[in-house]
């Protein structure tokens, strides 16, 4: 996907199940023949460029790229209902049935499993709300990208990758909160892990 990743952030903002269909439909439209995942070193926590590797061990192969997103989630302890791109596939009855259907083949992979596998933090809303009130209860809910000035070189990795354009850099970089899109990008590919994630009092409200 590339840089191309950013644009598609903004076009869906903060809808989970809008981007889970964008991938369903860019993996219809490319239609690979063989989908592979390199499981030897996973990403635990808000990755890739802040979470800490996990090893894993295994490189899994398919013809069906959902088929691998389905044994990922349960080797780290997700329900299909837990992944947004697995329970937006199941809404199709025929396609659930598949979700229960899966065969693995080769190394038993319930020995892989890593039931301790730190999650990365969620940042959806648990209620339904009018869109007009959406933006002001954001900023008193959802988590939201700050920037550690003490760590923070000025390299401006962060506001090339901000599809918002809501960052600048100057002497440190500065996020203009109330265009954020919390796709966290930004914290993704800061080189020394100067961008962390704040938490409001009302964050409980989240899922």
């Amino acid at each position: 996907m590339g840089k191309r990743k950013a644009a598609y952030h903004l076009h869906v903002r903060e809808s989970r199940e809008l981007f889970a269909r964008l991938m369903m439909d860019l993996a219809q439209i490319v239609s690979p023949v063989l989908n592979i995942v390199d499981g030897v070193e996973a990403m635990e926590g808000n990755g890739p460029g802040s979470g800490e590797p996990r090893k894993m061990n295994f490189i899994a192969a398919s013809e069906e790229a959902w088929a691998l997103d389905l044994l990922c989630a349960w080797l780290t302890g997700f329900s299909a209902d837990e992944v947004p791109i697995l329970k937006e596939y199941a809404k199709d009855a025929a396609r659930q049935k598949q979700l229960l259907d899966i065969d693995v083949v080769g190394h038993d992979w319930r020995e892989l499993m890593a039931e301790d596998f730190k999650r990365a933090k969620s940042f959806s809303l648990s209620f339904r709300i009018p869109a007009i009130l959406r933006r002001p209860l954001n900023r008193l809910v959802l988590p939201r990208p700050h920037v550690n000035s003490d760590k923070c070189v000025a390299c401006g990795d962060c506001a090339e990758s901000c599809p918002a354009n809501v960052i600048k850099v100057t002497r440190k970089a500065k996020i203009k909160l109330g265009g954020c899109i919390r796709c966290f990008c930004c914290q993704e590919v800061c080189p020394v892990k100067a961008i962390d994630i704040r938490h409001p009092l009302l964050s409980f409200l989240r899922k």
